[in-house]
């Protein structure tokens, strides 16, 4: 089980990611499919990192802009594996 410093997430960060995908519909959409596909839960979360950067990066500013503009310190602080395992359905 994982450390829960932040509203049931290892941290501000790797929370504020989760809110910031759940409160998009598409995003939302995409973070589930990408949870509950049948690789190893590392796999997912690597495979949610490298999209959420393809599609967020802003090169010309050197920062993420989803739903908040995160610095690449924080972007680098959120725990990828968290937000999978709190998004895999249960059977």
């Amino acid at each position: 089980m994982c450390n829960t410093e932040y509203n049931g997430y290892t941290n501000f960060e790797t929370w504020l990611m989760s809110l910031n995908l759940d409160n998009d519909q598409y995003l939302n959409s995409e973070l589930h499919r990408i949870a509950n596909s049948p690789r190893s839960t590392y796999d997912k979360s690597q495979d949610l990192k490298a999209w959420i950067e393809e599609l967020f990066y802003n090169e010309e500013f050197q920062v993420y802009k989803i739903c908040d503009t995160w610095t690449l310190r924080d972007f680098q602080e959120i725990d990828w594996y968290d937000i999978i395992e709190s998004h895999v359905e249960e059977d």
